[in-house]
């Protein structure tokens, strides 16, 4: 704990070095009928999806589109969070894959200057429960929450010296990226999982299938000498994540 020991400062998001950048309301403002199956994301709440930018899933307008409208531009190293509707709180960090997007009218964008804070330690900041909790006391409105900017520049946050921001950015993000290999590691073995029985009990194409006697196999029966207890034991398996398999008698 001493390696990120130091002093820490209590302070209103106003008196710190982020720039608050709010949407385009204007007439401007992309309508459905201009959304497009690619080029410039137009980010919405929607696709924060645990903290993360879903951004394939989303919506995306013309490059043309983009040039009109000047306001809400995100860049590499920002923060987009939602102010207002029912996800009001919901943030995420704009890690640069695309180069680019424009923010919807729910967003705000935060833009730390990293020469005085480093914006993945804003980003943890923001998303931790004690500054969640924080944002839901300032929000106002039952029909469709929100936080106004004024309301929200006057949040405190708990800051450490610089280095310190940068040695804890660099732990969470690491395990961040651990946690991320390990849900891939589980999709992979789900597919797996699922393409063994499909492969073996639906299509009965299981090692030595073509010596078994069943011959032509009724619906809802396994092959003898193949049961339940011989499949899961075939199987893959992750505890919490790969539900066992168990082959219908």
């Amino acid at each position: 704990m001493s390696s990120v020991a130091g002093s820490w400062q209590h302070l209103p998001i106003k008196n710190l070095a982020i720039e608050l950048i709010d949407g385009d309301r204007s007439w401007k403002y992309p309508k459905r009928s201009e959304f497009q199956p690619s080029g410039v994301p137009f980010l919405n709440s929607s696709i924060i999806i645990s903290n993360k930018l879903i951004i394939e899933d989303g919506n995306f307008i013309s490059q043309e589109k983009f040039e009109q409208i000047k306001k809400g531009r995100v860049k590499k190293g920002d923060i987009v969070l939602t102010t207002r509707g029912n996800g009001v709180g919901k943030a995420a960090f704009f890690d640069g894959r695309y180069s680019t997007a424009l923010i919807n009218a729910q967003f705000i964008i935060l833009r730390a200057n990293p020469d005085h804070l480093d914006p993945l330690f804003l980003f943890y900041q923001i998303i931790s429960p004690v500054f969640q909790g924080r944002i839901q006391s300032y929000a106002s409105g039952s029909a469709q929450p929100q936080i106004p900017i004024r309301d929200f520049r006057d949040i405190q946050l708990e800051i450490p010296e610089l280095h310190v921001q940068r040695k804890i950015s660099t732990i969470l993000s690491a395990y961040d990226d651990l946690i991320e290999n390990n849900q891939r590691r589980i999709k992979i073995l789900e597919e797996i999982a699922r393409s063994l029985y499909r492969e073996w009990f639906v299509h009965f194409h299981f090692p030595g299938h073509d010596k078994v006697k069943n011959g032509s196999l009724p619906p809802r029966h396994h092959p003898s000498g193949l049961g339940p207890k011989e499949a899961q034991r075939c199987l893959p398996s992750h505890d919490g994540s790969v539900a066992k398999i168990r082959v219908l008698q």
